[in-house]
């Protein structure tokens, strides 16, 4: 079925993103902040996991007929407040969003230590982000 393979494939993208956040995590914050390119790396898997998991979030919206969101942000509120992700996670999902934003429009101004310390401390949270939204979307083609 079509809506199983898209989320499928965006889990599946959102978990490799994951696996190479993980590869570069495991370098020294120097290592991280003196290499020229391994940053970019990060930046771009960061942004490219945020984004599949709003994709997944938004179809959940479209499908369960909730109010269109306006923003990335809007996307994990509506999602949090809905009751199809857990509420206490709220916060941490939407600063997420922002952060993407941040990634997209104001890269001249990132910080490449907030950069790392994201790497080191929130990847856990982003692959339970996935997960949940994998499970809730599942939920959706069940009769």
């Amino acid at each position: 079925m079509v809506f199983n393979s898209a989320i499928g494939e965006k889990t599946k993208l959102i978990a490799d993103y994951i696996g190479k956040l993980e590869l570069i995590s495991k370098k020294s914050e120097e290592e991280f902040i003196r290499d020229p390119f391994i940053p970019d790396a990060a930046e771009r898997n960061l942004q490219l996991a945020i984004e599949a998991a709003a994709d997944i979030g938004n179809f959940i919206i479209r499908r369960k007929g909730f109010e269109s969101p306006q923003s990335y942000q809007d996307i994990f509120r509506i999602l949090c407040d809905r009751g199809v992700l857990p509420l206490e996670m709220r916060d941490d999902i939407v600063e997420m969003a922002r952060f993407r934003n941040l990634l997209v429009h104001g890269y001249a101004k990132l910080d490449k230590r907030r950069v790392y310390s994201i790497l080191r401390s929130d990847l856990g949270q982003l692959r339970k982000l996935a997960s949940l939204l994998a499970a809730a979307a599942g939920e959706l083609n069940k009769p």
